[in-house]
């Protein structure tokens, strides 16, 4: 498996591992599990970046089938897994019509700016917001 770059591993479904040691985590069919498999990540507060960048490279070549919702969760395990630049890489996949797509999207997208500005009360003002 892939190694994590903070916190915990991603323990990977034997389907989801199975996806990504094959050439199915480049079609568009292997969207639905990798979705399923972020939700998984959440839950159980884990991170898989390898997993995670193949779904927005999904995204980027289907973006009729790019969940905002899902992206979103995306983002932010990425921004979560600072000092990394897990972020910035998959900010460089996901087409900007997507990433701004939704008001979630662009609190996120604000939410990473004031991280890497180093603007933390202004971060934590902008991240409460997104909880209302």
């Amino acid at each position: 498996s892939p190694k994590a770059h903070l916190g915990e591993m991603a323990v990977r479904s034997p389907s989801v591992e199975a996806l990504m040691r094959s050439a199915e985590q480049y079609k568009a069919s292997a969207i639905e599990a990798l979705e399923a498999h972020v939700r998984a990540q959440v839950a159980q507060g884990t991170y898989d970046f390898a997993a995670n960048k193949a779904l927005v490279k999904l995204y980027q070549f289907s973006p009729e089938r790019c969940r905002p919702e899902v992206l979103a969760l995306v983002l932010i395990k990425a921004m979560m897994a600072r000092p990394t630049d897990d972020s910035t890489a998959l900010r460089f996949i996901c087409p900007e019509a997507l990433a701004d797509s939704t008001a979630l999207l662009g609190r996120v997208a604000k939410c990473e700016a004031l991280l890497e500005a180093s603007a933390f009360a202004e971060f934590w003002d902008q991240a409460r917001l997104a909880d209302a």
